[in-house]
């Protein structure tokens, strides 16, 4: 796995900083859906991209809140009857 990285994008409104960040994200799960090809040996038919938001947690006497980070997860569509098989455990 990769080191995380942040690109911070500056400039003027209409200067294509959108475009830049879509065409990235893009480009990052081309990259994700080649990687999960190669891996686990199944054909990838597209992947998806979420960020879901970090929770709050109530932790000591005091029941003082705590928010746990946000976490990014990718949903992957495999194509008709194939299947990765991480829980298999040969029983």
């Amino acid at each position: 796995m990769s080191k995380k990285k942040v690109m911070w994008l500056f400039g003027l409104s209409g200067a294509g900083k959108s475009t830049i960040a879509s065409a990235l994200s893009k480009r990052l799960k081309e990259q994700k859906k080649q990687e999960i090809e190669e891996i686990f040996k199944v054909a990838v038919v597209s992947v998806d991209t979420r960020i879901q938001k970090g929770r709050t947690q109530r932790v000591g006497i005091r029941r003082t809140v705590r928010k746990l980070t946000p976490t990014k997860k990718a949903v992957v569509t495999l194509k008709d009857g194939q299947k990765i098989d991480i829980f298999d455990l040969g029983v």
